[in-house]
C-alpha cells in the first residue's frame, strides 16, 4: 500500500503538550461562557465623519488641517459571564 509510506503516514496527536514559558505557573482554562446579547431594543449604528480645510499660505506652500472622528451607538458588547478574579 503506497498511501501509508512517508510522507503519507497517517497519525493524529490530540492535545500536544508544549513547554510553559512561565515555569511553574499554570494558566486558567479558557472560558466558554463569553456571549453577546443580540436582543437589543435599538438598532446599533456607527457614525463616521471627517473634515479638511486647505489653504495656500505662500507661493509654493499649502497648509491642510483635518479632523477625523467616529462614534458608535448601541453597539454590541461581549462579556464573560463567569469571570474569575485573579488572586496573587
Amino acid at each position: 500500500m503506497e498511501f501509508f509510506n512517508p510522507p503519507y503516514v497517517l497519525g493524529t496527536v490530540i492535545a500536544p503538550s508544549f513547554p510553559s514559558p512561565f515555569g511553574s505557573l499554570t494558566a486558567p482554562l479558557p472560558s466558554q461562557t463569553n456571549g453577546v446579547n443580540y436582543d437589543t431594543p435599538a438598532t446599533p449604528y456607527l457614525m463616521q465623519w471627517n473634515s479638511n480645510v486647505q489653504r495656500q499660505v505662500m507661493e509654493a506652500t499649502i497648509l491642510t488641517v483635518g479632523y477625523v472622528g467616529s462614534r458608535g451607538v448601541h453597539l454590541f458588547n461581549q462579556r464573560d459571564g463567569f469571570a474569575q478574579k485573579i488572586r496573587l
